[in-house]
């Protein structure tokens, strides 16, 4: 076997598995449109890949891969900064929403997202800034240009007492789509869903010896949750005191605050919790005393406890840490009676003509990238033919 054969056998080898992760559909080897469109191997704020359009079948977080596995059918897009919502050709709006994963709606489609049914409720532009904190909204360029006049921050009860401090000394950061582009499908080639499925099995397996299953086989708990909801006044002083922070810097910026604590699962549905575990944890009432002592301070919070535990159908997926489409709209209808409409003032008319499937912008990504393969393979096909030759 000459040098040639022998070279050319190593790189078919080298690139075999990114050939075929680049022939499978994005979503192979995932339970969640969220696993496929993260980005895995090329770490950035960006949280997912850009203009995403999937329509797929998922399943929970605590469930998937068991016989608790709810399968949902969802439609799941993400827009040019990679967050989950619509593209479309604006940057200033009225409400941004700051928050975790419950704030993206895994297994939820896109149309009961929180930012769009506020939208469709108050007439006024939302943004779904999310998964972030308050840091992201501080260094994102578009952001500083366009104040919003609310944020509406949420967090988990369980991540309450660790949001970040204000670090107004961070850089503020632009965005270059041609970058970012080549960045998505450099990620999307070299993430190998389907051999990470392989390597993550383990994973999986420890992660539901943590699973408690409610005595009426209808809801999935997280062990580790219970943990992490213990209210002592460390904790409290700690989260009183970072959204103090929050409002006053926000508020110099002439932004309104509205915070809102999302309850675990595990507090909602504490008399589902298996006896045997639920007597070794006292209920928690974290987010009623914080938000209790919050708006004594006039700062504006609202405790979606009270209002998802009254309420007749469920708010959080059976299978699935992240509340449902009747959580979201319950928080939805919260969020209008709390706030004031009239405070917001209205603004020109700004051109915000959806660009569906960004077709455009995509295309011409698509022919640079190509261009860049092209280069790439030429430079290589030449170094080879010297080495060869030398």
């Amino acid at each position: 076997m000459n040098k040639k054969t022998q070279l050319l056998i190593i790189i078919t080898i080298a690139l075999a598995p990114i050939i075929i992760q680049n022939l499978l559909p994005l979503d192979n080897s995932t339970f969640r449109a969220w696993e496929a469109t993260t980005r895995a191997i090329i770490l950035s704020d960006k949280p997912f890949y850009s203009n995403m359009n999937l329509q797929r079948i998922e399943e929970g977080d605590l469930g998937h891969h068991t016989q608790y596995a709810i399968k949902k059918n969802i439609t799941w897009k993400t827009d040019k900064y990679g967050y989950r919502g619509e593209t479309n050709t604006q940057d200033q709006y009225d409400i941004i929403i700051i928050g975790d994963s419950n704030v993206v709606s895994p297994g939820v489609t896109q149309e009961e997202m929180l930012h769009n049914l506020l939208e469709n409720k108050t007439g006024h532009s939302t943004y779904s800034l999310a998964p972030s904190t308050i840091n992201t909204f501080i260094k994102t360029k578009r952001f500083v240009k366009n104040n919003p006049q609310i944020i509406i921050l949420l967090a988990s009860e369980r991540t309450l007492d660790t949001l970040p401090k204000i670090n107004e000394s961070i850089s503020v950061e632009g965005y270059y789509p041609i970058k970012e582009y080549l960045l998505d499908r450099l990620d999307q080639g070299v993430k190998l869903n389907y051999i990470r499925k392989i390597f993550l099995e383990g994973e999986r397996r420890e992660f539901q010896k943590h699973l408690l299953i409610s005595e009426d086989k209808g809801l999935i708990f997280f062990d580790v949750s219970l943990t992490k909801q213990r209210a002592n006044e460390e904790k409290i002083n700690r989260t009183i005191k970072t959204m103090r922070e929050y409002d006053g810097y926000l508020g110099e910026r002439e932004i309104k605050l509205i915070f809102i604590p999302i309850p675990n699962r595990e507090t909602v549905y504490y008399g589902k919790i298996p006896l045997e575990v639920s007597q070794n944890y006292p209920q928690s009432n974290f987010t009623a005393k914080i938000t209790q002592k919050l708006n004594e301070m006039n700062i504006t919070s609202i405790d979606l406890l009270p209002a998802f535990q009254n309420s007749e159908e469920l708010t959080y997926h059976r299978d699935d840490t992240h509340w449902n489409s009747e959580g979201i709209r319950i928080t939805a209808e919260l969020i209008v009676s709390t706030m004031n409409l009239s405070e917001i003032k209205p603004r020109l008319q700004e051109n915000n003509t959806l660009l569906p499937d960004a077709t455009k912008e995509l295309l011409m990504y698509e022919a640079i990238f190509l261009l860049f393969i092209l280069a790439f393979a030429l430079r290589i096909r030449e170094k080879t033919k010297n080495h060869l030759s030398g």
